[in-house]
């Protein structure tokens, strides 16, 4: 009995560390990013527009394929990143009004 609440015991504290760990990491993630200009500059770059109107066009064909593979990089993740950003910013000003 005493093995079976040291597991659960050593379970429940190493999951809640990692819970922690993982949203830290998450609120340091954007903080580069909270700069409307710097987030515009990066939504406005036109390769990244390109791979990214290939990608959504042609989804699942061999060149939309290649679009997704080349996004799959930091500058496409901040590229999301700031498109996301963006629109959220758009959202909540417009609601505003």
């Amino acid at each position: 009995m005493k093995n079976i609440f040291a597991f659960v015991t050593a379970v429940t504290l190493s999951t809640s560390a990692l819970a922690g760990n993982v949203s830290n990491d998450m609120d340091n993630a954007g903080t580069d990013l909270k700069d409307k200009s710097s987030l515009e500059t990066i939504v406005n770059n036109d390769r990244l527009q390109y791979l990214h109107k290939e990608m959504t066009h042609y989804g699942f064909s061999e060149s939309g394929m290649d679009a997704r593979l080349q996004m799959m990089s930091k500058e496409g993740e901040a590229y999301h990143s700031a498109l996301d950003s963006l629109e959220a910013s758009k959202k909540e000003d417009m609601s505003e009004s």
